[in-house]
Parts: C-alpha cells; structure tokens; sequence
C-alpha cells in the first residue's frame, strides 16, 4: 500500500475482492470492449481503476469496464494496483457521475487530422486505429473526408435548386457564445456586417453538407450542437492566409 494523500492510496488487491456498485450508468458495446481489451493489452494498464473500501472487499468507483478486462487478462485471482480513496455512498455515487461526465468530447476536426497524420505521417492503418480505439471504419472514413477540400461546382444540381431564406436554430446559452465568436471571426475575415441569414445557390448545398456531417460525426440530431461543432472547428482554424 502507498499512501499518497490523506484518505487517498494505491493498494494491490486480489480481482476477485473487488466488486463493481449497483448504480454505474455507464455502459460499453461488446465492440468497445474488445478495443478496450486489445488496447490493455498492447500498451498495459495505465489508468487505475477506483475503489472505496466495503464490508467485504472493495466496491468500484469508477473504471468497471477496465476491472472486466482485467479479470479475463489475469483470472479472479490477479492481483493489480487500484487507487483506494475513503468514499461514504454519497460521495462515491457523486464521483461515479462526474468521472463519468467530465472526460471532455473529441473535436472532429482535430480528431479527424489526428487520424490522418497517423496514417500519413506514422503509417498506422486505419484498421490498426480502429482495432485498437474501437473508431469504426465508417467514422474513419467520415473523419477523412471532413479534411477534404469542398470545391466549388462540386455539388450536384439537387443540392441547388432553392434559397434557404432564412436558418431557424435555437441554441442554448453557452452555444449561442461559440455561435457570435465564430460569427464575429468571419465577419472580420470577410469586411461584412451581420444581417438576416439567406443561402444562395452553392451555399444551401455546403450548408446541408456541413450539418449532415456535424450530425454524423457529433453523433446528435439537435441542429444546434450540429452548429456548434461547425463553429468550434472554424474557430479553430488559422486567420492568416484566408481568402473570403
């Protein structure tokens, strides 16, 4: 046992002590599960699962699914380093919740040029990331093309055929503030002022493209968060070199 803060120590247990709680919302495909499992095995146990002491053993806080993997890598008598901390059920509950919320979400654009630079620049195939990440080949795909280029007259005639005259989308508080950033950024890129929305031509056609893949990649139907996501990624993008 190493103690490292008051009520906080790494302890080597025996799997088979430990048990996961009643209350764990979170759930794991059998797909992810086998990515999870292949990446333990090829890189080890690097995020230590958290317990809290029981009547009998140890109740899992947080990692139930690395626990799993554990038991089929090591049998029911392995013995494995856990992070203990003193939890009464109140706490630990509360701490099931935010481990579980508070992980932070993949940008896709930045998603997206990590996988390619793998690719390009590592030689990692995608079917190597998508064995040991559990990203789906379709995702692969997706991300790949969200690096591409939109031309212009690339579009088919069906994606032209009307204006959409004005875009209806209610956002919330903190996607409205990422909404009038991105807003405020590309009027200063292009010299405009800000006025009623209306897509023209080509612009109804890229518009419906960028949603449908914000959907697709964002893994949301809300038209909100889909252009939330559009004006993370321009966000992120550089001003310098711009051409409206």
């Amino acid at each position: 046992m190493i103690e490292l803060e008051p009520g906080l120590r790494l302890r080597r247990v025996r799997l088979a002590d430990v048990r996961p709680n009643a209350w764990n919302p979170n759930v794991m495909s059998d797909e992810l599960a086998a990515a999870l499992n292949r990446t333990m095995e090829r890189f080890g146990y690097r995020q230590f699962v958290l317990i809290r002491p029981a009547e009998e053993g140890w109740e899992i806080v947080d990692g139930e699914h690395r626990w799993k993997q554990l038991l089929e890598q090591h049998g029911p008598g392995g013995r494995v380093w856990m992070l203990e901390q003193d939890l009464d059920e109140r706490d630990a509950r509360l701490s099931t919740i935010a481990m579980n919320h508070t992980r932070g979400a993949d940008d896709p654009v930045r998603l997206a040029r990590l996988v390619i630079a793998l690719r390009d620049e590592f030689d990692v195939p995608f079917d190597e990331i998508e064995r040991v990440a559990g990203i789906g080949r379709q995702h692969l795909d997706e991300l790949e093309r969200l690096t591409m280029p939109v031309e212009a007259g690339s579009l088919p005639p069906s994606a032209v055929e009307s204006p959409v005259a004005e875009v209806h989308i209610a956002l919330y508080a903190g996607q409205n503030e990422v909404w009038e950033r991105a807003m405020e950024k590309a009027l200063r890129m292009i010299e405009a002022r800000p006025n009623t929305i209306v897509l023209v031509g080509e612009q109804v056609g890229i518009y419906d493209k960028a949603m449908k893949k914000a959907h697709r990649l964002g893994e949301t139907r809300a038209r909100s968060r889909a252009l939330e996501l559009i004006c993370a990624a321009f966000l992120a993008e550089p001003e310098e070199g711009y051409e409206a």
